[in-house]
């Protein structure tokens, strides 16, 4: 008789997530797609044509200038807590993990993080080529994002 409500504490939590997920809008991508949204805006910034393999499978991304972010990982971050709080698994590709890369992705869209010239190299070089620009800002961007997954699962356990 006591079981009874705490077996269902899962199920509430999944219930909220799922409740997020169909009144709240839309959800950032799932980690796979996440980093090919990362390479699309990085594409984008560098004002490069992307290639067509990569907006086929990111055809529903709107530019960066059209997207509230914050408002986006804010939902990702509520559903993370809701299934992490009642109880539910961390998975492979789990919550924390989740709310790691959307806080990088949060920082590496801040016009003040592509100052830091110092740490991952300015892209106003006049000496580099399109492709080397490219190059650079996809480096710099996925570094950034597997440094908030690695934050995600660190945070995990």
């Amino acid at each position: 008789n006591d079981l009874f409500p705490v077996a269902l504490i899962p199920a509430i939590g999944g219930l909220g997530v799922g409740i997020l997920l169909k009144f709240g809008g839309d959800m950032p991508p799932g980690l796979r797609d996440t980093v090919r949204e990362v390479d699309l805006d990085a594409i984008r910034a560098s004002k490069a044509s992307p290639p067509q393999d990569l907006l086929a499978c990111t055809k529903n991304v709107p530019p960066l200038s059209e997207r509230n972010d914050f408002a986006r990982f804010s939902r990702k971050a509520l559903a993370a807590t809701a299934t992490l709080g009642t109880g539910n698994s961390l998975g492979p590709e789990g919550p924390s993990v989740e709310a790691g890369m959307s806080l990088s992705r949060l920082i590496m869209n801040n016009e003040i993080f592509g100052k830091l010239a110092w740490v991952f190299g300015t892209l106003e070089d006049k000496n580099m080529t399109e492709v080397q620009r490219v190059n650079r800002k996809l480096a710099r961007d996925r570094l950034l994002l597997a440094c908030g997954a690695a934050a995600g699962v660190s945070a995990g356990f």
